[in-house]
């Protein structure tokens, strides 16, 4: 037989995925950063604006540890040059006994032997202890500064997230309360779920700890390019030449983290098992140059977590709807004129087909459906 006609089953791998994905215009919804913090009180404000300001300075503690570590290795280079200028052998002849030898390695636990003062000779002005003392202690303060404005940022960004995400779920509540049947037909009882859990969750972690990691690792990038152009530009430039291969790096891992974003809301346990996999192996691998890609991924899959969430709850109910005529005393009768209905998630059934029937004030009428 001849097997020309018989079709190969589809395989649809991760590749495909994303390109089919790309033809989805719904994969772009999501809602600002200043739209993730929308139900937070003046309380919960104070905590993110303490906690922002929390992040920058511990953003700002590894570029300047880094240029303190730097001027502290400098004493020692600079002593131990100051040193290898020195004719030693004219110095002997001059100020030392016959039997002295003074080399760069003895030179200060040998000098005293010899007749050399601090007026005639600078370099022993050259205070090694007191250099270093200064800065071990600056060193000290910037670890006091990094460890307290890191407990800070977290105890703050987390108290305020949870405060935040726990009003969410309550609002999001009442309002499902709140739909009538034609919401319930059209979301099912696992996205709500979902909405519930997951998404808040993610919303939970991208306005706490890691909102703060963003913070901090913008700082700390935009502190070491400036430091590093103020001590060297013509050197900063040489190593900025390779910053468009990692940005570019960087790009395609964050393009690909966000597409897994939304197939995994979207196909809901086993995609975001996906996801998640992808994710950790690429970041494993990149982590060294692209340490900030988990936290952006954290905000941006917040921001997409919670256009579906506001979605919910921005959506007008007509259920327990205030407004229209009220009466006390309403007393009439119920007309049914050729009535048509079907449910929006299945247009093609008709449940009501040309209904009409009248109910007096005070009768109980049923209504019974069969196939």
């Amino acid at each position: 037989m001849s097997q020309e006609g018989e079709k190969k089953p589809e395989t649809t791998n991760f590749w495909q995925q994303l390109r089919t994905k790309k033809q989805d215009k719904t994969q772009t919804e999501v809602v600002s950063i200043r739209s993730l913090f929308r139900y937070a009180n003046t309380t919960e404000l104070f905590y993110l604006v303490l906690g922002t300001i929390a992040s920058i300075a511990f953003g700002v503690c590894l570029p300047l540890g880094l240029v303190i570590f730097g001027n502290l290795v400098d004493s020692f280079i600079d002593r131990a040059a100051n040193l290898c200028s020195l004719n030693f052998t004219s110095l002997v002849q001059q100020y030392c006994p016959s039997n002295v030898t003074l080399t760069s390695t003895n030179f200060y636990t040998t000098v005293s032997l010899c007749n050399i003062t601090k007026s005639n000779f600078a370099l022993i002005h050259y205070d090694i202890k007191s250099h270093t003392n200064k800065q071990v202690f600056i060193l000290i303060i910037i670890a006091c500064v990094n460890l307290i404005s890191g407990y800070v940022r977290v105890i703050l960004l987390e108290i305020s997230a949870e405060r935040q995400t726990r009003t969410i779920r309550q609002i999001l509540f009442q309002s499902v309360l709140k739909k009538d049947v034609v919401f319930f037909d059209t979301h099912k009882t696992g996205e709500l779920s979902v909405r519930f859990t997951n998404d808040i969750n993610k919303i939970h972690d991208g306005i706490g700890n890691k909102f703060g990691s963003v913070i901090e690792v913008l700082i700390t990038f935009i502190s070491c390019i400036t430091i590093g152009f103020i001590k060297g530009w013509k050197l900063s430039l040489v190593i900025f030449a390779f910053a468009p291969i990692v940005f570019i790096i960087a790009v395609i891992l964050f393009r690909i983290v966000t597409e897994m974003t939304v197939i995994e809301l979207k196909a809901y346990g086993k995609a975001g098992a996906v996801a998640e996999e992808v994710f950790i192996c690429i970041s494993i691998g990149f982590l060294t140059t692209v340490q900030a890609s988990p936290y952006f991924q954290a905000l941006y899959e917040a921001r997409v977590a919670a256009f579906g969430i506001w979605k919910i709850v921005d959506e007008i109910n007509n259920v327990d709807s205030d407004k229209g005529l009220t009466k006390d005393d309403l007393i009439g009768e119920i007309h049914f004129s050729n009535v048509y209905f079907s449910y929006p998630s299945r247009p093609d059934a008709p449940i009501l087909n040309n209904l009409s029937f009248n109910i007096k004030s005070g009768q109980t009428v049923a209504l019974s459906f069969h196939q």
